[in-house]
């Protein structure tokens, strides 16, 4: 072994390395399935419902009475876009994995026009890829925990490979030719999107 690292402290980074790799498996499988089915077109197939619902003015006036009325509905997810428009109407969309729901309040109150869509598999697939953000339910504060997680488990991995690529390999020109040009390529593209 190269004199640089110890054997304790070689097992140690060997181990953290092997973990991190442990960590991100499942993540970037994930992407890996969800990925190709967005390259190879697969958006899926949606199915539309539309119904209207009569409902009191104190729906919209309290919001007690309005997340009733969104439970009572079935609506899941999270609010995505929210407007009132000088008429009066009011208009919510709601998101989760495979579903989204719109809901068109009447400018007089009286009414609420209810769209839903819900996905296939392909669409739910192609919804976990692009989810994102900390907003919404607890379950969605989870999941972009554990992307973050795997996103820092990727850098771990990578930062202790270096060491360890050094540690057993002898010819290390094409190791540091390989990272450089990694490094280029990474500088131009965010040279590049700036």
């Amino acid at each position: 072994m190269a004199p640089f690292m110890r054997h304790k402290t070689y097992k140690w980074v060997r181990t953290v390395h092997l973990y991190a790799a442990l960590t991100t498996v499942v993540f970037l499988s994930m992407y890996l399935l969800s990925g190709l089915l967005m390259m190879t077109g697969a958006h899926g197939e949606e199915t539309n419902k539309s119904v209207e619902i009569p409902i009191t003015a104190s729906v919209v006036e309290s919001d007690r009475e309005l997340a009733q009325f969104i439970e009572d509905q079935g609506i899941s997810g999270r609010l995505t876009w929210e407007k009132t428009f000088d008429s009066g109407q009011i208009i919510r969309e709601y998101k989760t994995l495979g579903s989204r729901y719109k809901l068109e309040i009447s400018p007089d109150k009286k009414t609420v026009k209810l769209e839903t869509v819900q996905k296939d598999t392909n669409g739910y697939m192609n919804d976990l890829h692009r989810l994102k953000g900390y907003e919404g339910p607890m379950l969605y504060w989870v999941y972009a925990l554990m992307v973050d997680l795997t996103a820092l488990s990727l850098m771990v991995f990578v930062a202790t490979g270096i060491p360890l690529w050094l540690q057993v390999v002898d010819n290390k020109k094409i190791g540091w030719a390989v990272l450089l040009i990694g490094l280029i390529y990474v500088c131009t593209v965010v040279f590049n999107l700036m």
